[in-house]
């Protein structure tokens, strides 16, 4: 329910001020244009008049919980991307290829575009989260993988939905060895209010670690 209370918020906010950061092929339209007729949930009617079987773009039900805890031991702090309009973190199969580990409010999974009436539009937030020297960061992950997908327009409650296009589904990972990678920060400027923002000098933290076994992981920046 958050992730789609953060999406109307999001829409909302773009539909005053649309630049040119706006997410999906030729840019979303706006949430208050006219929906087409589509299914309601798991199926619509398909163009030969028939059912359209939605059931493949159902998320995996998420596995155990793993704890990164990421401490920073250095003197100064380090910085790292908050979720709002970015990836935090990425894990992998020991050796392959990084895959989308979290959802950020400017995607949406493929069971949210055949239900919500609603879609992010932009995303101005680009701050990001002090680690100071001595202090920890916690982030938490259910054993899925995010695989884009292109939906049939009748899957979606809103066929208008831009993201019927380039929807997400959450795969479960296989158990076994895993890495986790973290894109953090050596500096950024930060204001009176400890926002911070525009950061610099960009490094990435990688850990191997075994699913669903290792429930923590330690995670140091020295």
């Amino acid at each position: 329910m958050s992730r789609i209370l953060a999406m109307v918020s999001i829409g909302l906010l773009a539909s005053a001020c649309v630049d040119s950061t706006t997410v999906g092929p030729g840019g979303p339209t706006s949430s208050s244009s006219g929906g087409g007729q589509g299914g309601d949930g798991g199926s619509g009617p398909g163009p030969g008049g028939g059912a359209v079987d939605c059931s493949a773009f159902e998320d995996d039900e998420p596995g155990p919980q793993v704890t990164f805890t990421v401490t920073n031991n250095r003197a100064t702090p380090i910085y790292y991307h908050n979720d709002q309009c970015s990836d935090r973190f990425r894990v992998a199969p020991e050796g392959g290829q990084l895959g989308n580990a979290e959802l950020s409010n400017i995607e949406m999974t493929c069971e949210e575009v055949q239900t919500a009436e609603h879609w992010p539009l932009d995303c101005h937030d680009a701050t990001v989260i002090e680690i100071a020297a001595g202090q920890s960061a916690t982030f938490g992950w259910t054993g899925v993988l995010y695989e884009r997908q292109q939906m049939p327009s009748a899957c979606a409650v809103r066929p208008d939905n831009p993201f019927v296009a380039f929807c997400e589904r959450a795969v479960a990972v296989q158990p076994g060895a895993l890495e986790i990678a973290i894109e953090l920060f050596g500096a950024a400027k930060c204001g009176l209010s400890s926002q911070c923002d525009n950061p610099s000098a960009p490094f990435t933290v990688r850990q191997n670690f075994t699913y669903p076994d290792d429930t923590a992981v330690a995670i140091a920046i020295d």
